[in-house]
């Protein structure tokens, strides 16, 4: 999610009801059938594109698959088994999982996550610091005359470990 800075609690608030809706109402069964395919289609392209992978994506998946407890799988044994599990998941179980996942959403009461609602923190008083002051650690101090950069971590070691494809 993207938003202007300006604007950015119309944009959480805007995330919160479509969690509700989802939450609350599930998905219909043209979506159901519009996210299977493009998971399949996803997953059919990169089996295509088989071995034609760097080595360096193929690491990256490597290890973000090992940090994650999951299981690493060719893109033919990947798609393969979303094949299965698309043919035999149901609405209902979709529908049922999407409550349960969003349960922390759908028992807040209405406008409780809005701008004015008690779960908004109030605004810090004009001219008052704002954000948590950062200590240095020795260890942080000593990575940074070193490295020769903020902290002991390359930017490409904090990257997002959650894979997502559109």
């Amino acid at each position: 999610m993207t938003a202007e800075p300006a604007r950015w609690e119309e944009a959480i608030e805007a995330s919160v009801a479509e969690i509700r809706k989802l939450g609350v109402h599930g998905v219909t069964p043209g979506e159901m059938e519009r996210y299977a395919s493009a998971l399949l289609t996803d997953a059919e392209q990169l089996a295509a594109q088989g071995d034609m992978i760097s080595h360096g994506d193929q690491l990256a998946y490597l290890m973000e698959t090992v940090a994650n407890g999951h299981t690493f799988m060719s893109s033919e044994q990947s798609y393969a088994i979303t094949e299965a599990a698309l043919s035999t998941l149901t609405l209902e179980e979709v529908n049922s999982a999407a409550s349960e996942l969003c349960a922390h959403i759908t028992g807040l009461n209405d406008g409780e996550a809005g701008s004015r609602g008690p779960s908004w923190p109030s605004p810090a008083p004009r001219g008052a610091p704002t954000g948590t002051p950062r200590r240095s650690s020795p260890r942080t101090a000593s990575a940074r005359r070193s490295h020769g950069r903020a902290g002991p971590t390359s930017s490409r070691s904090r990257t997002s470990s959650c894979r997502t494809r559109s």
